[in-house]
């Protein structure tokens, strides 16, 4: 993605600066401002007198025509970099520089060569690397406003009505950019997709979301501006002094929040760029929720959204109708990548008492775009870039995406594909950590204490121990330079910590890892701990605490050998070795049942905390375990199984393979890890404790699924129950209806079948990410029939079946007949335990495929019969009735 198109895709842009070096400031000041001075109004006799190039010299002609013109109003250089040539008469600096023409703009990053003589410091060679254009210092034009009558602005899916009011206009020379529309208004805004308007419904009551607003801010291109606001509806009208100051109060509250840079101490003043051709922004001040945030912006592959700004919510996000129909209803969000992570090597140093991370990022970049400009990055937006820089180009220009956790670095030239590149970012801030809450579950309203001691038999004055504080960064809290998207990649890890302190990360410990450093000064001892992941991973993690020692222990499956190492908190060093054990044993098992074990180690780190909670990136299992005292109950939790306690662990290993080994290609896609877990932690259940066990976790999944399907299709993902705030609905269809669905497919096509497509979709996307496509066609090509109506129903849609079943004894009391007859246009294939139960006492039960409106079974008797139970053991989520 281009820096401009960045721009107009993302939200606030703030150009990040780096302090200049302090050598011999004076002199090299007293140059740059005479630059400066030149500069505005484009005195080219002056710059000219301050180079050592001769008026003839081609190269100075072109640097004059591009800067020095007469136009420029104002300019600004400074500072940002200076290395020596040869010697200290020497000098080659990187400067930034802001040329102003009014309220245009352009940014761009110099390369000067001086050498100082008798006279001072001249200039020997000036060269342009890097330029930003089309940047404006927008404002309400003072001069014109206008009444508008039965105005009506329309986007896809978005009508903004305005019956009497009066709008203003912010100009660029092609013409009005931004238009703030004031009175009262009506914002009507219906989404196209079904799963999206069943959204807006629990958010509603209605597939629309309508709501009144006393002013909306709109952001277009100005080729745009005739057929968003007809001309028709508007007339001009003296301006009103009350108006204007209310339409500029607006536009001020508006104007930073997108497609705005921030120059920094370039300029205190708030710039912008202008939104693409048929890109379109509406910020619309309603009643009830504030300001909506209306968006549709072609780069993105989802691309129109509203979005709450004071929730900090997705109300609605998905695809245009002409995105559709150029790539289908599916997409992988790797598809526009324009560059691709080889290799990450990280150099930390964390400071917990301050949550003070100084960092380093080196990354390899290979090109997929067939030019590339500019490189988006993530960075956590609390992290001060210090310097970005290349092995090609030296010193870059960059660019912060405020509230984004992005970075848009500009190349002097662009890159082909297949080309590579290395990059270092250096940044540095205080950073929250995230929270060992990726599988957290949700609990109850604390108990009181008088309570929680009799109920353990204690006395009323229980002390509540605090638990071990820990420090998890991870795929959320973007604390090292990375790729927009998550994407596999090797990668070697340097962490550094206080001495008493311990880290674990992605990847296998270093031989001789963690390394004592010495003391320097006034610094209290440290310890840094190295990592290296030679087998690809998606994100990288690290988690510090106070660790203790490390045990090991090894598992081995066929030809290969797994090491497993823990480490723990002092308080649950017991605790920690049992979590061991187990993992060796749930490991075995499922390398035994994939084939194979992902990764060549694993180290988990057993943490403490009030709440159970847990994430598992490559290579590493971090799993919370909730002290004895803790005042929390999660009993009522789709992720709780208080029949198999080590459910959790399961799910947490499982990661290892799905999610971890096999990725998602977006977030609709989550399921394949979530569930996948949730149903191989089933199955470890249902090898260590037995069917009957196993059954009743089965019987979670579906009961959930019952529950909460109504709040939307499984390929929502995320957004389940986000409207809500309501993490069991995420955790109720995107964990358990995806482990039913398996469960489902499962008895659908027979043991042999279901495990011999799992392994094949395990093989064909090993370090890849997947869709739920690429799952079908594994099934499909191991059972040779279609699974198309199956997924359809199961995970893209949101509804569950339902219904009737009838039976009679038929031939003369020596055969039964089952009609299961479904209800609704919808069809659905789904199995079902049929139990024919004798007068005698007895039961014959087998597995039923119903796969149509109407699905008869007709099958012998062997006794007098008294009755027929269908999906009586409830493993199948639907809705009978008899």
């Amino acid at each position: 993605m281009t820096a401009l198109r960045c721009a107009l895709a993302g939200l606030l842009l703030v150009l990040a600066v780096s302090s200049p070096t302090p050598a011999q400031p004076e002199a090299i000041d007293v140059l740059l401002n005479r630059v400066e001075a030149a500069l505005t109004g484009g005195d080219r006799q002056a710059f000219a007198a301050l180079t050592t190039m001769s008026a003839g010299d081609q190269r100075l002609q072109v640097f004059l025509e591009r800067w020095l013109l007469p136009s420029t109003t104002r300019a600004t250089v400074h500072e940002r970099e200076r290395v020596e040539r040869g010697g200290p008469q020497a000098l080659r600096l990187t400067v930034e520089v802001l040329v102003e023409a009014g309220r245009e703009g352009r940014l761009a990053t110099w390369r000067l060569d001086l050498e100082r003589g008798a006279s001072g410091w001249r200039i020997v060679s000036a060269a342009t690397l890097s330029v930003v254009e089309g940047l404006f210092r927008l404002a309400i034009d003072e001069t014109s406003q206008y009444r508008a009558r039965n105005l009506v602005v329309t986007a896809e899916d978005l009508e903004l009505r305005l019956d009497d009011g009066v709008v203003f206009f912010a100009r660029v020379p092609s013409g009005a950019t931004v238009a703030v529309l004031l009175g009262k208004g009506e914002m009507t805004f219906t989404p196209g997709p079904d799963a999206e308007r069943r959204q807006i419904a629990l958010l509603t009551g209605g597939p629309s979301l309508r709501q009144s607003f006393t002013a909306a801010t709109i952001r277009l291109n100005p080729a745009d501006l005739a057929s968003r606001l007809p001309a028709d509806r508007l007339t001009a009208v003296p301006v009103d002094r009350r108006q204007l100051l209310q339409a500029q109060q607006v536009f001020a509250d508006e104007v930073g929040k997108s497609f705005s840079v921030d120059l920094a101490d370039l300029s205190r003043e708030t710039w912008s760029l202008i939104p693409s051709i048929g890109n379109i922004l509406a910020e619309v001040r309603t009643r009830k929720y504030g300001t909506l945030t209306y968006a549709h912006d072609g780069s993105d592959q989802e691309d129109i959204s509203v979005f709450d700004r004071a929730r900090r919510r997705n109300l609605s996000i998905y695809s245009s109708k002409a995105k559709l129909a150029s790539r289908g209803p599916f997409f992988d969000e790797d598809a526009g990548a324009e560059f691709d992570v080889l290799d990450y090597n990280v150099d930390t140093t964390f400071v917990p008492e301050r949550l003070w991370m100084e960092g380093r990022t080196r990354l390899r970049v290979k090109v997929r775009a067939y030019a590339l400009s500019a490189l988006t990055l993530r960075l956590a937006d609390r992290l001060v870039v210090r310097s970005v820089s290349s092995d090609i180009h030296g010193r870059l220009l960059y660019l912060r995406v405020r509230n984004q956790n992005s970075l848009v670095v500009n190349l002097p030239e662009p890159l082909e594909r297949d080309d590579e590149l290395t990059l270092i970012v250096s940044y540095a801030g205080r950073h929250e950590p995230q929270g060992v809450d990726r599988e957290n579950m949700a609990v109850a309203p604390q108990v009181p204490r008088a309570e929680l001691g009799q109920l353990r038999g204690q006395a009323n004055e229980l002390a509540f121990a605090e638990p071990e504080p820990h420090y998890l960064y991870s795929n959320r809290s973007y604390w090292y330079a990375q790729a927009p998207q998550s994407d596999y990649a090797t990668a070697t890890i340097r962490f550094t910590v206080p001495a008493a302190f311990g880290a674990v990360c992605s990847g296998e410990p270093a031989t001789g890892s963690p390394v004592t450093l010495r003391a320097m000064g006034d610094e209290a001892p440290r310890r840094l701990f190295v990592f290296a992941a030679t087998t690809p991973l998606r994100y990288l993690s690290c988690v510090v605490s106070r660790f203790g020692a490390v045990e090991t222990r090894e598992v081995t499956i066929g030809q290969t050998t797994l090491l497993l190492r823990m480490t723990s908190t002092a308080r649950q060093r017991g605790r920690g070795r049992e979590v061991l054990a187990k993992t060796a044993e749930i490991m075995e098992f499922y390398g035994t049942l994939i084939g194979e074990i992902p990764y060549p180690s694993l180290s988990l780190a057993v943490l403490e905390s009030q709440v159970p909670g847990g994430h598992a990136p490559g290579y590493v299992a971090i799993v919370n375990q909730p002290l004895p005292t803790t005042p929390f109950v999660w009993r009522d939790d789709p992720a709780s199984f208080d029949d198999f306690p080590d459910f959790f662990l399961a799910h947490e290993l499982a990661h290892q393979w799905w999610g971890q080994a096999v990725g998602w290609q977006n977030y609709h896609e989550q399921w394949l890890s979530e569930g996948f877990a949730q149903y191989f932690a089933a199955l470890f259940a249902e090898r260590h404790r037995g069917p009957e066990v196993f059954g009743d976790i089965v019987r979670q999944l579906a009961r959930w699924t019952l529950k909460e399907s109504d709040q939307g299709p499984v390929y929502l993902g995320y957004r389940l129950g986000h409207l809500r705030g309501e993490g069991r609905v995420f955790r109720a269809l995107v964990y358990n209806k995806g482990g039913a669905v398996l469960h489902m497919l499962r008895r659908l096509l027979g043991d042999d079948v279901f495990f011999a497509g799992m392994r094949r979709f395990y093989r064909e996307y090993k370090f890849r990410k997947a869709s739920t496509e690429d799952l079908r066609r594994a099934f499909e090509a191991e059972s040779g029939r279609s699974l198309d109506m199956f997924f359809s129903r199961w995970i893209y849609g949101q509804d569950v079946p339902t219904a009737t079943v009838k039976w009679q004894v038929v031939n003369g009391g020596r055969a039964v007949r089952i009609d299961v007859q479904q209800a609704g246009d919808a069809v659905f294939e789904f199995p079902v335990t049929v139990t024919r139960i004798y007068k005698d006492g007895s039961e014959e039960t087998e597995t039923a495929a119903i796969t149509t409106t109407l699905t008869t079974i007709e099958r012998p008797l062997k006794a007098p019969l008294r009755d027929v139970e269908v999906n009586g053991d409830r493993l199948t989520p639907v809705r009978l009735k008899r």
